[in-house]
C-alpha cells in the first residue's frame, strides 16, 4: 500500500494518501507499522531511492509524539551494524534524519557513516 503513494496514476497516488492519512487517526497504526513498511520498502529492489525517500517522508509525518520518534529511531538505528550495503544504510540513516531523536550515540553512529567489514576466515 504504501508504494501506491508513489503511484504514476494520481488517482491511486490520492488513494494511498487518503489511506494513510485515515490510518494515522486509529491508535498509532503507522507508527506500529513503520517499521515493517520501511523493511519491506528498503528491502524492495524495485523501489527507486528517491521514491523511496518520498515515502519515508510522507509516513513519517505522521510520527507526531517525541516518545514515538525516539522509539522508532532507536529500533531503526539497531539495524545499521547489520546493514550489509550503502543503500541499506543511506535508507535507515535518511529515515533517522526525519526522526527527532536527539539520541547522541545515535548521531555518531550514523556521522561515521557506512563502513565495509570484512572478516578474514
Amino acid at each position: 500500500m504504501a508504494k501506491c503513494v508513489e503511484d504514476g496514476d494520481k488517482r491511486i497516488s490520492d488513494m494511498g494518501r487518503m489511506f494513510f492519512a485515515e490510518l494515522a487517526t486509529k491508535d498509532n497504526a503507522v507508527y506500529n507499522h513503520f517499521v515493517d513498511v520501511f523493511s519491506l520498502l528498503s528491502m524492495d529492489e524495485t523501489v527507486e531511492e528517491d521514491s523511496f525517500r518520498r515515502i519515508v517522508r510522507f509516513l513519517a509525518g505522521f510520527v507526531e509524539k517525541d516518545k514515538h520518534a525516539k522509539n522508532l529511531a532507536s529500533k531503526l538505528a539497531a539495524r545499521l551494524p547489520r546493514c550489509e550495503s550503502e543503500r541499506q544504510w543511506n535508507d535507515v540513516a535518511f529515515a533517522l534524519g526525519l526522526l527527532q531523536h536527539k539520541d547522541d550515540e545515535i548521531t555518531r553512529v550514523v556521522g561515521e557513516g557506512f563502513r565495509v567489514v570484512s572478516a578474514s576466515a
